[in-house]
């Protein structure tokens, strides 16, 4: 689902929204102030540069390429033991 980020009139406070996109916020996250619209600058970024780093278990779809190992492997077993068994 897409992010949007509002802003809220009465508190000047940017927030971040995630939801389907024909939802819409209906109130500010802080002040629960009904007086917001869709921001359309920059998404907010909360990210800390160590989660760019690309080596050792935070590389980018190495959770991906592990499970697809784990899989190969288990399928290799299936695949011995029908063979055994037929």
């Amino acid at each position: 689902m897409p992010r949007y980020v509002y802003k809220c009139l009465d508190c000047e406070c940017l927030f971040e929204v995630i939801h389907h996109y024909r939802n819409t916020q209906e109130a500010c996250l802080s002040c629960k102030g009904t007086e917001i619209y869709k921001y359309l600058g920059n998404p907010i970024n909360v990210r800390k540069e160590e989660s760019f780093k690309k080596s050792g278990k935070n590389k980018t779809g190495s959770v991906v390429n592990s499970t697809i190992e784990e899989l190969k492997q288990e399928l290799d077993q299936d695949k011995a033991k029908r063979r055994k068994d037929a």
